[in-house]
Order: structure tokens, then sequence, then C-alpha cells
């Protein structure tokens, strides 16, 4: 959990339909630098994973993971947990970079 300015923040990866193992175990090495959770959705591998295993270097038994059907089950579940802002990053040409858009 972050504190920024006396306010609470909490930090969920959403994962959605990941191929790679290797590529999540190294999510979840972020995710224990940031103090974040994880959901996997769809396809996304998730503990216990032999290949996730030898990439998240011991995070994945240190960091939360729920696994969800899809991300729209995700975002629902954090919507009703009451998550107030939910990013998303998407490569395409046609999509916003993350820094510039008004969540407002």
């Amino acid at each position: 959990m972050t504190k920024i300015d006396n306010t609470e923040f909490k930090v969920v990866l959403v994962l959605d339909r990941l191929r790679s193992a290797h590529n999540t175990g190294n999510i979840f090495r972020i995710a224990e630098a940031l103090g974040a959770e994880i959901a996997a959705c769809g396809y996304t591998p998730f503990p216990p994973h032999p290949k996730l295993e030898k990439t998240a270097m011991g995070t994945d038994k240190t960091v939360p993971c729920r696994v969800f059907k899809t991300a729209a089950d995700a975002i629902s579940a954090l919507r009703g947990e009451g998550y107030k802002m939910i990013l998303a990053a998407e490569p395409g040409d046609d999509c916003d970079f993350a820094w510039t858009r008004n969540y407002e």
C-alpha cells in the first residue's frame, strides 16, 4: 500500500490474456516493488505455475493474486470494492498515452 499526501492508494495490476509465464513472473516482481496485488484474467498464468515461479523469484508466494475469467469481471469486482480509477495500457496507434489522458 502506498501513501501519498496522507491518502492511501491500493494498486492492482490487471493482467489480461498474457501468454508468457516468464513475462508474468517478471510482473510479479514489479508488483512486489510497488506493493501491488495482481488480478490474472483469461489465460494469464497464475501461481502455482513452474515457469512463472522461475522468473517471479519467490514473489509468486508473496504478492496477492486473484484469478478472474475476464478483465471485465476483475474490473467489476474492483469497482465493487471501491476502486475509483481504472487505468489501462494497450498497445496500438490509436491508443491514448496514459500520462496525457484526463481521467476525471
